[in-house]
């Protein structure tokens, strides 16, 4: 049987804050000015040399025909903790 609490139960200590970060699509090989324009599924990657052209060069934060770099990442995380001080444990769930 379940059992239902109301919010005057708990202290404000007894709160969790969590950041859940979904499908983040970090790419490893990721290069910024590397070929956002390929015949791969997935383009930008340091094994793919460089474009053709500088309107495909892959961007510091990204292209639309790439996965992410870890610095869109590593940013992310540093304006969530500047966002919200508080003094608490983050957990990481991601698929990569």
């Amino acid at each position: 049987m379940l059992k239902y609490y109301s919010k005057t139960c708990f202290q404000e200590a007894d709160i969790l804050t969590i950041v859940h970060l979904s499908d983040i699509h970090y790419e490893p090989m990721y290069l910024p000015g590397g070929n956002a324009e390929c015949d791969a599924p997935m383009c930008c990657r340091s094994d793919q040399g460089l474009p053709s052209r500088p309107e495909a060069e892959a961007g510091y934060w990204g292209a639309y025909t790439c996965d992410a770099p870890w610095n869109v990442f590593d940013d992310t995380m540093k304006q969530i903790k500047k966002a919200h001080p508080v003094k608490k444990k983050y957990i990481y769930i991601y698929a990569f």
